[in-house]
């Protein structure tokens, strides 16, 4: 357990390219419609197909279609509810010939969405090898320094709400080893522990049910080289020839991502470690950092995580928010910092700090640095 949380979310990747929920479906059309992912091509069409079919209920509804994690949520809702626009007869006929259920139709659109996701973090999320430019991975190495130096002399841990690989391929640069919280065993030669609450691009699940057992692709020496120089890390098509560590078993076609949505008790079994993890880490957490997470509505999960991890033997000494989002008027707070003020109860409200700033800026500018050195001077 930690005394130094970092939390970070969807802010903390911008830098690298990686689009933020609200354009992330504009993203991910475009990068169809180029023609980078003709290999999943399929799965992009029947998300963009389903999309189409929700936005027909927009006249009934307001739903913000545009948002990757309405779709999702919607996808998840429909499931439970046995209904979702488009998918009308209980056995109508898939590709192959062979009837489906409701259920088995839509969990292949939620298949899809997860590669969907997957594919488009993986195009876009640059990690430019040359060496003799600055380089997007360079803040991320910049905040890692600052990081490892207050781990030399204090316990850190970082929780993230992000799938892409940019932070743990600048780990793996540094030559850090993380650990994901994926198993019970004792890893004494890892540098931190890296929580992923909502899964990774580089975990997958083994197909078999009764295994269930999440192999990780950890060995980033391989990047793919685009014509303008922009590298990416290409562990999708990697982790496709991989099979179980523990029953050498085939693994699923896509990768452990849990929706940042209100429904994820559902996958609980999969990762519930990464979870009980991170509420020890903030039940112990003195400081507590927040970069470029906006607790959006449709996450109820960490309102809960933060309420339930309260632990009466941690005196908190700060808690702080850094982010992009100001005031649409000079005299008001940002609609970010008054979800978190609403958050927070009032043993907390002293506690609490409101940065406006982007992660990028925050670490370029020496902040993280500054704040290593006063965290140290009270040890």
């Amino acid at each position: 357990m930690s005394r130094n949380l970092f939390i970070l979310g969807a802010g903390a990747s911008a830098h690298l390219g990686t689009p933020l929920m609200n354009n992330f479906l504009e993203i991910a059309q475009a990068l169809w419609r180029k023609g980078q992912v003709d290999k999943v091509a399929d799965h992009f069409e029947k998300v963009f197909s389903a999309l189409g079919y929700l936005q027909s209920v927009r006249s009934h509804a307001k739903i913000d279609t545009g948002n990757i994690e309405t779709l999702y949520a919607a996808l998840e809702m429909g499931k439970t509810l046995g209904k979702f626009p488009g998918i009308i007869d209980p056995l109508s006929v898939s590709v192959s010939g062979v009837p489906e259920t409701f259920a088995e139709q839509i969990d292949r659109l939620i298949t899809s969405l997860r590669i969907v996701i997957g594919y488009t973090l993986q195009e876009t999320t640059v990690v430019n090898t040359e060496t003799n430019k600055a380089m997007p991975m360079d803040v991320y190495s910049d905040f890692i320094k600052d990081i490892m130096d207050l781990a030399k002399k204090d316990s850190v841990s970082i929780v993230t709400f992000n799938y892409d690989l940019g932070l743990d391929y600048a780990f793996y640069r540094n030559k850090i080893r993380i650990d994901y919280a994926l198993d019970d065993l004792s890893h004494p030669d890892v540098g931190i522990s890296y929580l992923k609450l909502h899964g990774s691009l580089n975990w997958r699940q083994c197909a078999n049910k009764i295994c269930n057992t999440i192999t990780t692709d950890t060995n980033f020496s391989h990047t793919q080289r685009y014509i303008d120089g922009h590298s990416i890390i290409p562990v999708l098509t990697r982790l496709k020839d991989r099979k179980c560590k523990h029953c050498q078993k085939e693994l699923m076609n896509e990768p452990l991502i849990v929706p940042p949505t209100w429904n994820k008790t559902a996958y609980h079994m999969n990762i519930e470690r990464v979870w009980t993890k991170a509420a020890s880490e903030l039940a112990s957490a003195e400081n507590i950092f927040i970069i470029g997470y906006s607790l959006p509505d449709t996450d109820q999960f960490f309102r809960y995580l933060y309420a339930l991890s309260y632990d009466p033997k941690t005196f908190l000494k700060r808690f702080t928010v850094i982010n992009t989002d100001s005031p649409k008027r000079e005299e008001d707070i940002s609609e970010v910092e008054r979800e978190f003020r609403k958050l927070l109860g009032s043993g907390v409200e002293e506690k609490f700090r409101y940065i406006q700033s982007s992660f990028e800026n925050y670490v370029q500018n020496g902040w993280v640095t500054r704040l290593v050195r006063d965290l140290l001077r009270e040890i």
